[in-house]
């Protein structure tokens, strides 16, 4: 799909199955036909190459806290933020939580700042 579709994509899970959603035009829309035959197009409402931004939420682990710069971290965190672009660094992923903990465990000061 990201071959296919490098404007964006998206996969929805339903009950009875899974949905991949393109964003694209007249000429991705055939690009659709052609890969998977049967498909359904639809406008998409104003905004739509924002909406990754909603799946990117904070975590905090003991008093770190890791987000985008789009969110506000609480005073008391001290605050690791990443900008995820459009697929990665949202601090989400169990291996990234476990960094995190291991951060947390330094002694105060200890912690570079590359900014």
């Amino acid at each position: 799909m990201l071959e296919l579709f490098p404007e964006g994509f998206e996969e929805l899970d339903h009950p009875d199955g899974l949905e991949l959603v393109a964003y694209t035009d007249d000429a991705g829309e055939e690009r659709l036909w052609a890969a998977f035959g049967e498909v359904a197009a639809d406008d998409v409402p104003v905004g739509w190459e924002e909406r990754w931004r909603e799946f990117h939420r904070p975590v905090r682990v003991g008093n770190l806290w890791i987000g985008p710069p789009w969110e506000t971290p609480p005073a008391d965190a001290d605050a690791i933020v990443v900008d995820p672009g459009r697929a990665f660094g949202t601090g989400g992923h169990a291996t990234t939580r476990l960094c995190l903990l291991l951060l947390a465990e330094l002694e105060r000061g200890s912690l570079l700042d590359v900014g």
